[in-house]
């Protein structure tokens, strides 16, 4: 499988999303547009930062993603750091943080494991915090007060596979765009 243009790897006792993942000829051509609300578009692993080229725009992450996604990328520390962004769409600096850590060990192994969940890409594509009629990414992991919603459902798939990694530590960035 493809991931931005280089070679993926899935492992079966890793994630259980669902989803059966095929090789295509071009990143990520295998996935079709259309994947419901509230479902991740994309589990996936990572043999290390150089399997994940990051030159995208937080902007221009839907050309390359089907959705929010979640990525685990291999470090010498198998416990992992859980790293989420863009769950307001306007707020890019975990982002552009991802990218700089990844960029760093596009030659060397990290030090830790990654799972990275990139969350509102299609807001991100609008440079806005939310779209209309989306909930906001923020309040609608399990325990929020958010409605059952098919979003609140998809952060639990999330919460689900990562108590499976024994998460060492979980860091969510956003900045304050003036704009919230």
């Amino acid at each position: 499988v493809f991931l931005f243009g280089h070679m993926l790897h899935e492992h079966d006792d890793a994630l259980d999303a669902g989803h059966q993942v095929h090789g295509a000829a071009h990143a990520l051509d295998h996935l079709a547009r259309d994947h419901p609300v509230g479902q991740i578009a994309l589990f996936a692993d990572l043999h290390g930062a150089q399997d994940a080229e990051v030159d995208l725009t937080a902007a221009d992450l839907w050309r390359e993603l089907d959705g929010p996604s979640l990525f685990r990328i291999e470090g010498r520390n198998r416990q992992p750091l859980f790293v989420s962004v863009l769950l307001h769409g306007n707020e890019d600096t975990g982002w552009l943080a991802a990218q700089s850590v990844l960029k760093k060990y596009t030659t060397m192994e990290l030090p830790r494991a990654l799972s990275l969940f990139i969350g509102n890409i299609e807001a991100a594509r609008s440079g806005l915090r939310r779209l209309d009629g989306q909930p906001d990414y923020n309040r609608v992991w399990p325990g929020s007060e958010e409605a059952h919603s098919a979003e609140l459902a998809m952060m639990q798939q999330v919460v689900d596979v990562m108590r499976t990694r024994d998460v060492f530590a979980s860091i969510d960035i956003h900045n304050n765009t003036g704009l919230n």
